[in-house]
């Protein structure tokens, strides 16, 4: 048997019929010669059998051959019997190769659905004047300085957060920032000053975001909130010096360093609970709508090399691949909270599982919620990469659409904030969710739903901080061995 892959790897057969008994031997044949021989107690007798995993449709190919599509691969085989090349054993079947189904990733054709997954249908669950109380407790937000960060914090100072650590790569801005917190929400100048911090850390670069992690570890006993909001915003690929391969830059910042971070802070995030007589600390991640265009993730592709130059010169192909960029590495921030909620979840086998014992039997660990969320559509700066992708014209055309039909700062906050503290979290059992505008509970794509992929996602990604960080990257706080 010889394997061919195909170059469209979705078939559709139209009108299929076996004109005999022949016919059905020669499909469990083929079948079987292809390796999946359990699949046959689900094959119907006049038509191919459509699951899940596999796609199968037999065709003729040439004199003395079949050719079935299993999967994403052409598979031929030689004819063993005379009615092999009967081409009566394929009456009325006629064969289209179609390109694959856009659609197919998404969980629901549904207009409201959709509508809702996108941003564009606003669902009121959570108003910002329902947030608890959130004296003592303490918080660390990585882009708490601009767009909707600088909301999220102003809430928080809003509802007595004790402290809140700003992330970010500027100074300059979490200055303008306290200006606004100043004269916008009313809050006092020694309030602020006493309530906020400045950390300088750039999620690029993952020892910067390490000797972050260790400054914030040595200055804090407890963590109660973790939002990973920084992203580098929509922007056109760079063009890189050499043909080398190199991380992904948005990929890295945006995934990689809020990884590397949430598992340094990890293990004060787990202890506070217990350290401090609370019900839970929480961990919030921001995601967005356009991981729904992302069809599949393919790891392999998560390295960046010297654009080629046949391919910048297409009109709009380095716009698009920006965002499509932007968007894979939204869909990581999904598939990573999953894996990271499934760690956190009890009886689960792994170094992040909260619920190990200690000698006396009880769980040295609280509970720990990780969800992601989508802040909406808002017409914040970050929206100004429109302009530099698409001219001033249309991209300042979309701001100000979003500007009118968009949510507010407000109501991109109000979901952070609900994950971030409100006791409806910890009434839904169990972290790993994704919510939409305002604090609404959506499904993602097929592709962010994959357990799997988000496991070999979570491997993906410890190997290539080891390749930066060396092993043992967790257990090393400026090089020296710590006990946690």
């Amino acid at each position: 048997m010889n394997i061919i892959p195909a170059a469209c790897v979705e078939f559709r057969a139209r009108n299929v019929g076996w004109r005999n008994e022949a016919g059905k031997d020669c499909w469990k044949r083929c079948a079987v010669e292809s390796g999946a021989g359990e699949r046959l107690t689900r094959h119907s007798r006049r038509r191919p059998v459509l699951t899940s995993s596999i796609t199968w449709t037999a065709f003729p190919a040439s004199p003395g051959f079949h050719r079935h599509v299993l999967g994403n691969e052409l598979v031929t085989h030689q004819a063993t019997t005379a009615h092999d090349n009967d081409s009566s054993c394929y009456q009325d079947m006629s064969l289209l190769p179609l390109p694959p189904n856009p659609f197919a990733h998404l969980p629901s054709l549904n207009p409201l659905t959709l509508l809702r997954m996108s941003g564009l249908l606003t669902h009121k669950g959570f108003d910002l004047t329902d947030t608890p109380d959130l004296s003592g407790k303490i918080a660390v937000i990585t882009g708490g300085q601009a767009g909707i960060g600088r909301e999220i914090v102003a809430q928080l100072l809003l509802h007595g957060i004790s402290r809140v650590y700003i992330l970010a790569r500027t100074e300059s801005r979490y200055e303008e920032a306290k200006e606004e917190w100043l004269q916008k929400h009313g809050l006092r100048t020694a309030y602020v000053e006493e309530r906020t911090a400045f950390i300088k850390c750039d999620l690029g670069d993952l020892w910067d975001v390490k000797r972050a992690a260790d400054e914030l570890l040595g200055k804090l006993e407890r963590l109660d909130v973790l939002i990973n909001n920084a992203a580098l915003p929509i922007s056109t690929p760079p063009r890189l010096r050499s043909s080398s391969l190199t991380l992904d830059p948005t990929f890295a910042t945006n995934h990689l360093g809020h990884f590397v971070l949430t598992n340094l802070l990890l293990p004060l995030l787990r202890a506070t609970p217990r350290t401090h007589n609370t019900a839970s600390s929480r961990i919030v991640t921001s995601s967005s709508s356009l991981h729904l265009l992302c069809r599949s993730l393919d790891l392999n592709l998560l390295t960046a090399s010297a654009a080629d130059p046949k391919t910048s010169r297409i009109p709009g192909a380095r716009a698009v691949e920006g965002v499509w960029r932007y968007a894979r590495s939204k869909l990581a921030n999904i598939l990573f909270t999953r894996e990271l909620a499934r760690r956190l979840e009890p009886n689960v086998n792994t170094d992040s599982n909260p619920n190990s014992t200690d000698n006396d039997g009880r769980s040295p660990h609280g509970p720990v919620y990780a969800n992601a969320f989508f802040p909406g559509n808002v017409a914040t700066e970050a929206m100004d990469a429109w302009s530099s992708l698409l001219g001033p014209l249309v991209g300042g055309l979309i701001k100000w659409v979003f500007g009118l039909i968009g949510q507010s700062p407000e109501e991109a906050a109000a979901t952070a904030v609900f994950l971030a503290a409100a006791p409806g979290v910890e009434k839904s059992g169990r972290g790993g969710a994704y919510y939409v505008p305002v604090a609404r509970q959506e499904r993602t794509s097929l592709v962010g739903e994959d357990v799997q992929l988000a496991g070999e996602l979570w491997r993906w990604s410890e190997r290539a901080v080891e390749g930066i960080l060396g092993t043992g990257w967790k257990d090393l706080r400026d090089g020296v061995e710590v006990d946690r």
